[in-house]
This record gives C-alpha cells, structure tokens and sequence, in this order.
C-alpha cells in the first residue's frame, strides 16, 4: 500500500485508528485465508538486520534452496 498525499500532510493515514484497524483486519483475513503465501514479519525497534535475514531464509527454504535450520 503507499502513502496518500494529502493537504493533512504526510502520514496522516498511519495516525488514524480506524484506518489501522481495517488494515490489520485485511492483513488478519489474508494471512487466515492464505497461510501457507504469508510471512508475518514483526518490525521491532533496532531489529532490522535480524528480520531481514529471517525473510531471507524463509524465502529460500521456501523456494527449496536451502535446507531449513
């Protein structure tokens, strides 16, 4: 999804509650329907490297490159 350019300035979309809520609803309903396609990266504080290589070797254990750990 990308951001909406608004006269409320950049952002305002990720600052509004209801919005949120629908959004993780969709995500909730996609990821029920369609487990097996769906990654659920949590995006914590200082933790990029780390979910980054875990995307990574799912991606490959996945696509059968690689034996998963």
């Amino acid at each position: 999804m990308r951001r909406v350019r608004s006269e409320r300035g950049a952002g305002f979309l990720e600052l509004d509650s209801t919005f949120q809520n629908l959004v993780r609803q969709y995500y909730a309903d996609f990821r029920k329907d369609e487990d097996e396609r769906v990654l659920w990266v949590v995006n914590e504080r200082d933790s990029l490297e780390q979910a980054v290589a875990r995307v990574v070797e799912e991606i490959l254990v996945r696509s059968g490159r690689v034996q998963a750990r």
